[in-house]
């Protein structure tokens, strides 16, 4: 027994000090009220034009620095951030925005909102798409919104104001989904050109933190004194150090030389907490509703009953999968929506009834897959689960990414695999982008009555916006232009001085709303 032990607490210490090895710098010990948190990205970044992952730790660090004008929580309810309040025309025309008094930069110098507006001018003329402007796509067929910074004015330093050639359902809860931030007049050349690597402490912010340091393995973040609600703020520093893969994760906080893991997509077994939350990313399969023979609904819906998901979703994702029957992620501490079902027996019933019993006389069907050193299983999972539970042969087609799109743009395709993942509080997938800008399959089933709810449920907020969509997505889901497969799950490792966590389905995990049990800040 005592041989058994023995060999047990070196095996244990041989994994904590294997997760110690893997830092690219020694870890600091814990100071009060700093966060320290391991990641393993290879290279962090702040700047907004790029970084648009809301789960992504370089999202949570800019969203640590800015203050957006408004944002939305995870059960859809918008929330007054540096905008106090806002106005909609009963037109659905014209926003207006109000800051709140007082707001002042790191350095001392007032916010106004030409710094919301120049943001907005500057990641459009740069090229790269705000997430606010996949809203106004649909308006640009008037060739006098040349720019979608003309539609925003400041008439004043604390009122920003949305001027729409033609009604956008939901622009605020836009507004707030695509966290809108500023950018002080410096910023901008600092961003480009990565002088905020070099001189952290000359970027200026109006978020919870500043930029403290920068290195290759090493960032920090302090606390902002100047910030709106800087007595809110519970930590005073975050400090974030990189190691060799998230396998070190567990060992670096048990050993106590961090606090916390950042999210890795698998199951993990350790010493410390661990908590796995359900992301906002959906795995689906649409189908080419335009050439036979899944131009007939009984051959679609036989495709979708007969699919094991469970199955899917391991071979998928291993333990960070999750079946999924619906494009509504669940919330925490909710049971799952189930707007798709399987069964077997009905899936050959209908197979049956459309001239293919037992799968005999339907052509082979073709499933193009983006090649990829790694190839995603799940094409192949489902693939094998048609062939042996109905009979039907499924041709599975790697190709390279251009080929791909031709073949969606020609319509040379029966089935193709999609992966979305919905932004911040965004209810489900039709509520994610502009109705244009959804896959071909939903729009030739969308129904004037059905793009009416939709646009209704886009202007509405919180429950009633959920619900709203849940009777669509019923509806239009009846038809089956795809069929939901798998979620997924992320895990961070967490020690035992962080509080406040919170589950969140976009992996937010806003840092200044943790804390450290042993230290509060001062005021």
């Amino acid at each position: 027994m005592k041989i058994a032990l023995s060999t047990l607490l070196v095996l244990l210490l041989g994994v904590v000090a294997g997760g110690l090895a893997a830092w690219h710098r020694p870890p600091p010990a814990a100071r009060p009220g700093e966060l320290r948190v391991v990641h393993a990205a290879s290279r962090l970044s702040i700047d907004p034009r790029v970084v648009r992952d809301g789960a992504a730790l370089g999202q949570r660090i800019i969203d640590a620095l800015w203050d957006p004008l408004l944002t939305v929580e995870d059960d859809g309810e918008i929330r007054a951030a540096a905008a106090a309040s806002w106005e909609v025309s009963a037109d659905q025309r014209r926003v207006t925005l109000h800051l709140r008094p007082g707001l002042v930069w790191s350095n001392g110098e007032a916010v106004t909102a030409e710094d919301y507006r120049r943001t907005l001018r500057w990641m459009e003329e740069t090229g790269y798409p705000h997430p606010l402007m996949q809203q106004f796509q649909p308006l640009r067929t008037d060739d006098s919104l040349a720019k979608v910074a003309d539609i925003v004015s400041a008439p004043d330093a604390r009122t920003l104001v949305l001027s729409l050639p033609e009604p956008v359902p939901g622009i605020v809860f836009a507004i707030a989904s695509g966290a809108w931030i500023p950018l002080h007049r410096t910023s901008p050349e600092q961003i480009a050109s990565g002088r905020y690597r070099r001189a952290p402490g000359e970027l200026v912010t109006n978020g919870a933190f500043r930029l403290a340091e920068v290195g290759a393995d090493v960032w920090q973040l302090e606390r902002n004194l100047r910030y709106r609600a800087a007595a809110d703020v519970r930590l005073s520093r975050v400090h974030f150090a990189r190691v060799d893969g998230p396998s070190y994760f567990s060992p670096a906080v048990a050993s106590g030389g961090a606090d916390l893991g950042d999210a890795v997509l698998m199951s993990r077994t350790a010493l410390p907490a661990v908590v796995t939350e359900t992301t906002s990313g959906i795995s689906l399969l649409h189908f080419n509703v335009e050439r036979p023979p899944l131009n007939d609904p009984r051959v679609r819906r036989a495709l979708s009953l007969a699919l094991d998901r469970e199955t899917l979703a391991r071979s998928f994702a291993g333990a960070s999968g999750e079946a999924l029957f619906s494009c509504m992620p669940p919330r925490p501490g909710e049971p799952p929506e189930r707007t798709v079902t399987e069964d077997l027996a009905e899936a050959k019933r209908l197979l049956a009834a459309a001239g293919y019993p037992e799968g005999r006389g339907l052509p082979v069907l073709k499933l193009p897959l983006v090649r990829s050193r790694q190839p995603n299983p799940i094409a192949y999972s489902c693939a094998d689960q048609w062939r042996s539970r109905l009979g039907i042969a499924v041709y599975v087609i790697p190709l390279s990414v251009g080929e791909i799109n031709a073949r969606l743009a020609r319509g040379e395709f029966d089935i193709m695999h999609f992966y979305w993942t919905l932004g911040r509080g965004e209810a489900s997938l039709f509520a994610a982008a502009p109705l244009d800008a959804l896959p071909r399959a939903y729009q030739l089933h969308l129904t004037a009555e059905q793009q009416r709810q939709i646009e209704q449920a886009r202007a509405q907020q919180g429950e009633a916006r959920r619900v709203a969509l849940r009777a669509v997505e019923r509806e239009l889901l009846a038809a089956m232009p795809c069929t939901p497969v798998v979620g997924y799950r992320r895990s961070f490792v967490i020690g035992p001085r962080v509080d406040g966590w919170q589950s969140d389905v976009s992996g937010a995990h806003p840092f200044a709303a943790l804390a450290l049990k042993t230290f509060t800040p001062a005021p």
